[in-house]
This record gives C-alpha cells, sequence and structure tokens, in this order.
C-alpha cells in the first residue's frame, strides 16, 4: 500500500525523536530567544540545556511562532515527493504558528495541502500526530484523518502540575507577590485545557498530593484508561513522571505509556520540574468544562 499522505507536526508536540522517526512524522522546530540569542527547539538548544541556564542563570526565554514561508518550504518539498502534507498543528489559544500554517497552505491548491488546529500542547499534540501517522501509514485519506483526529482532539484531556510559581511570575501570569506566597506555602498549581487554552483550576499544598489529585481526576474524566496509551511529559523532572506512571498503571491498569521530556518551546513558560499528562476522555476540560 502506497501512502499518500505525510504527517507535519512542530517541536510542541514533544514527541520522542525516535517515534517521530519510526512514524515518519515531519516536525519543524520552533525558535527560542535566550538573551538576545536564538536557538532552534531540539535542534541547536536541547531541553536539558534550556532548564539548566533557567535554573542557574535565571533567564527569561522567549519563543517565536513558524512563518508561513517556513510553512511553505516543508509543504512544498512533501508536494513534490508526490505525498499529500497533513498538518496536525499546535494549538491557535497558544500561539500565532496555527495561522501561519493556513497563511501557507493557502497558497498552494484546494485539496494539496490540510491543516488542523488541535487546540492540544506538548505530548498532547504529539498522540494525536502519532495517531495520524498510523492511519496514513494504512492508507487513510487526508480528509478521514483531519476528520477522526479533529474529533478526538476534543476529547483530549491534558492535566498539567507545575512545580513552581516562579516561572509563571517571569513570564508575567501572575504576581510576583502571589508567586512568593505559593512557593513558601510548596503550593502546586493545577492546569488544564479547555478550547485549546490553559487554565489554572486549583492548587495542591504538595508534590504526593498534586499526583494523587492528577489520578483522582483521570477517573473522573478518562474513559477506559486501562486500554489507553497514556502520554506523560516532564521538564526535567523524570523521577516525578515516572512515580505518576506507577500511580496511574496502579489504579487503572494501564500498560501502554509515552514518556517525554517538555522541550524547549512549552519548558521556556512552564519552567522545569512541570509534569503533564495527556488521556482520552468525555470532553476536553472535563464534564463541567
Amino acid at each position: 500500500m502506497t501512502k499518500r499522505v505525510h504527517i507535519v507536526t512542530e517541536s510542541t508536540a514533544d514527541l520522542p525523536i525516535e517515534l517521530a522517526q519510526e512514524h515518519d512524522i515531519k516536525v519543524i522546530p520552533m525558535s527560542v530567544e535566550i538573551a538576545g540569542a536564538t536557538y532552534q527547539d531540539g535542534v541547536t538548544i536541547t531541553p536539558e540545556e534550556l532548564y539548566q541556564r533557567m535554573r542557574e542563570e535565571k533567564v527569561t526565554p522567549t519563543t517565536t511562532q513558524i512563518t508561513p514561508a517556513q510553512y511553505m518550504q516543508v509543504f512544498r518539498e512533501i508536494i513534490e515527493s508526490g505525498q499529500i502534507p497533513v498538518y496536525i498543528g499546535f494549538s491557535s489559544k497558544l500561539s500565532g504558528s496555527f495561522q501561519s500554517s493556513v497563511v501557507a497552505a493557502g497558497s498552494f491548491a484546494e485539496n494539496e495541502v490540510y491543516v488542523l488546529d488541535t487546540k492540544a500542547a506538548s505530548l498532547g499534540e504529539g498522540l494525536l500526530a502519532l495517531e495520524a501517522a498510523k492511519m496514513a501509514s494504512q492508507g487513510a485519506e487526508p480528509q478521514e484523518i483531519v476528520s477522526t483526529i479533529g474529533a478526538k482532539a476534543k476529547t483530549l484531556e491534558h492535566l498539567v502540575v507545575v512545580d513552581t510559581l516562579e516561572y509563571l511570575a517571569r513570564g508575567g501570569r501572575i504576581s510576583n507577590a502571589k508567586a512568593f506566597l505559593g512557593n513558601i506555602l510548596n503550593l502546586k498549581p493545577l492546569i488544564h485545557v479547555v478550547d485549546g487554552a490553559l487554565i489554572p483550576f486549583e492548587t495542591a499544598r504538595t508534590r504526593k498530593k498534586a499526583l494523587r489529585r492528577l489520578v483522582t481526576l483521570m477517573e473522573e474524566r478518562g474513559v477506559d484508561i486501562q486500554n489507553q496509551t497514556v502520554g506523560i511529559s516532564h521538564a526535567d523532572n523524570l523521577q516525578t513522571a515516572t512515580e505518576l506512571k506507577d500511580l496511574i498503571a496502579e489504579r487503572f491498569g494501564t500498560k501502554e505509556f509515552i514518556i517525554s521530556t517538555i522541550g524547549a518551546t512549552i519548558g521556556a513558560h512552564a519552567g522545569p520540574g512541570t509534569v503533564a499528562v495527556f488521556f482520552y476522555g468525555v470532553r476536553q476540560g472535563g464534564p463541567g468544562a
């Protein structure tokens, strides 16, 4: 069977390199700027290097969206190879990159390029790109892939625990006073995604309580978690990611996991120590969202 579709995503998908290569997923790197120097996420800077600099040098990185020209180049190369590009994109609520992909796709003839705003981030986006690539390898048509993955994206849950409020304060997302108080109290903010936007919804007193709360929320929101591939991403915090995996396996009997490092783009905002879990439920953000 000849594969007609080639899946494209970006480094915000936080897919392990070996998985992206195995499933022939084209990953476009986003850019991160630190102290006036620009780096390509996963190409000229590793997540580990970023987190080390954030901790030791107290730098506040900024990120840059992918340009229409960058998308056009990738789409053109795929079309010239005789395939149809299907772009599984980072949430438009978190970056202007998706709009750049729309502009780029519009420069080609109709039905030559397909783009999907997943309203997802990190390994949530990665799980969707992976599912799309599996469909492509089985000969699915681009319209079918976009429709199926779009429907799955609406049920994809993101639950995030931020290790410290410090980095959110540096980026201006909360006040320094609130961060100072939160860090003294050792509060761990819990964040979820609702319609593509990151929404803080409660806090836990300690890391262990935060992890237990994530598992409880998975039980409330998830569907057939035992038979899912659950994604866990972490920002230089493999120990906590592994602890969360063990809690999920114990509670639900889940056997399939993908654990990945949060890349430089998302890590620049979330900060080191962050841990996130991704799974399918009834609807994104839970029943009351």
